[in-house]
This record gives structure tokens, sequence and C-alpha cells, in this order.
């Protein structure tokens, strides 16, 4: 289990996560994560139902300096978000 507030102080090369964007209110806690827990040339995963908070989430990610592509069920490269279809937001560091 993992307080999302308190991240611990390790680097990991792949974070997985799935229903963890809906709410807003979390977007800048996940993205806080993400700058101490992801490594320089890491990658994570957010699988997403197609909720209404996706594309907001995508936008902030993208504010806060991280690399997004959206992918769909098969893993395949997607021009934008979707609502009410599964989709994976992959967010990597603008470093890469």
């Amino acid at each position: 289990v993992l307080d999302w507030r308190e991240p611990v102080k390790r680097q990991w090369p792949v974070i997985i996560g799935c229903e963890v964007t809906y709410e807003a209110r979390n977007h800048p806690v996940l993205l806080d994560l993400l700058d101490v827990m992801l490594t320089e040339t890491g990658v994570c995963w957010f699988g997403d139902p197609g909720r209404s908070q996706a594309p907001r989430f995508v936008a902030a990610a993208i504010e806060h300096g991280f690399n997004v592509r959206l992918l769909d069920h098969q893993a395949e490269s997607r021009a934008q978000e979707t609502r009410s279809e599964f989709q994976i937001i992959e967010i990597s560091r603008r470093s890469q």
C-alpha cells in the first residue's frame, strides 16, 4: 500500500496504476509522486476506462513537464483521449 501524499524515496523504472485518475483533486498528488518515484528513463502506465477526468489529467501531466502518449486496449497509439472506452495513459519524462 502506498500513500500518494507521502511517496517513498525510491525510484522505479516502471509504475503501473489503474482507476487512479478519476478525481481531479488527486491529479497534482499523482504527478508529484511520479516526480519522486519515476526514474529518469522510466515509464508509467495508468489504465483508464475513459472517464471524464482523463483529458484534464493528460493536460495536467503535460503542464507538469511530462511526455504523454495515449494507447488503446491493444497498446496501439491513439490521437486523443476517449470517453467510455479503455485507454492507457503512458507518462514519461521529457528528457527521453
